[in-house]
């Protein structure tokens, strides 16, 4: 790991190692857990890395049985990068199964973008907007009683080069799928996006009065705002068409509906597994309005961005993140400070 680290010009030092018996996952481990973490805490460490056992994969997760969740929130609460590693990872390692490099590369990488780093940007600007951000309600169910918590994700702000800049958490559940407009108008500061132009991504449809109230408060700010919905459920499959025979599509292939309104192909997938699915994504028409062919352009190339991963991700970033930082509130994962420019949920 130090090797990778340096070839991104990265210094790196091992100060601690400590193994920990976990028998049962129960309150005796996850204190012993807990004071070994306060133990490395006073060392102030730019990063801990933590090897779990497999059986943590499906703990239970409610009321914090993961060690992985308590571990997690501790550290990031203290405001300490950290990364994980599960026992099977490690066997296929020594099972000549995987190259230890394919895994490092991917660690490497998020370990850098949870430090603050971007690992790579792209190399042109996107002339579409000066900033990307997502919308997306997480929903997660409860554990002994029908029904589900909704939270509002924090909202993240990506640049014209896809370049990460800084995240912003509401601190509130709501009811049902809306966002409400106090929280849109949180979300969307004048001072760092007053007359701008702003891409917001809606995962699926805007709900209720979420369009008309994102644009009443660009028009407050003197902010352009394109609104994009970005459907990943019901959207049909798509194939090149090559000397008269059907294969499978290549990302980039794009069926275009209307002038407003397209078929997206974002990722590759293997042949004997079957066929990529698409994203459909449309203009809204309540808001700034943009050509489909550069919303396209945008959103392959925001697929490009996951540092976290050297597979890319079906959805751009500014979405992907707002679910992965929701579905870690809801379970008490979440950083002692509202506003940062670390990736923490990568």
């Amino acid at each position: 790991m130090q090797y990778h680290l340096k070839s991104y010009g990265f210094e790196s030092e091992i100060f601690h190692k400590k193994e920990i018996v976990v028998t049962n996952n129960d309150a005796a481990d996850r204190a012993e857990l807990e004071r070994e973490l306060n133990h490395i805490a006073n060392f102030s460490p730019d990063v801990v890395i933590i090897a779990l056992p497999q059986s943590d994969r499906n703990a239970d997760k409610s009321e914090g049985g993961s060690l992985y969740q308590f571990a997690y929130s501790h550290l990031l609460r203290r405001r300490i990068a950290s990364q994980f590693i599960y026992e099977d990872t490690l066997h296929k390692v020594t099972s000549n199964r995987v190259q230890p490099s394919q895994i490092l590369n991917q660690i490497v990488q998020g370990i850098l973008a949870k430090l603050g780093n971007l690992p790579y940007v792209l190399a042109e600007p996107l002339d579409i907007a000066d900033y990307f951000i997502g919308l997306d309600v997480c929903r997660l169910s409860k554990a002994r009683l029908p029904g589900t918590m909704n939270a509002c994700p924090s909202i993240r702000q990506y640049g014209e080069r896809g370049d990460f800049i800084s995240y912003r958490l509401e601190d509130a559940l709501i009811e049902g799928e809306e966002i409400p407009q106090r929280m849109l108008e949180k979300l969307l500061p004048a001072s760092e996006l007053g007359e701008k132009t702003v891409l917001i991504y809606r995962d699926g449809r805007f709900c209720g009065r979420e369009a008309e109230n994102l644009i009443a408060r660009a028009e407050a700010i003197n902010t352009r705002c394109i609104l994009v919905e970005c459907i990943k459920s019901g959207v049909p499959r798509l194939y090149n068409f090559s000397d008269g025979e059907l294969a499978p599509p290549e990302p980039g292939l794009a069926l275009c509906l209307s002038p407003k309104e397209a078929i997206l192909v974002t990722t590759k997938v293997a042949p004997n597994i079957g066929l990529a699915r698409p994203l459909r994504l449309r203009v809204h028409p309540l808001g700034h309005q943009a050509p489909i062919q550069k919303v396209l352009d945008a959103t392959l190339k925001l697929t490009l961005l996951h540092h976290g991963a050297l597979r890319t991700p079906r959805i751009p970033m500014p979405l992907y993140g707002a679910d992965r930082v929701a579905y870690l509130k809801l379970n008490g994962i979440y950083p002692g400070v509202l506003e940062g420019d670390r990736q923490f949920w990568l």
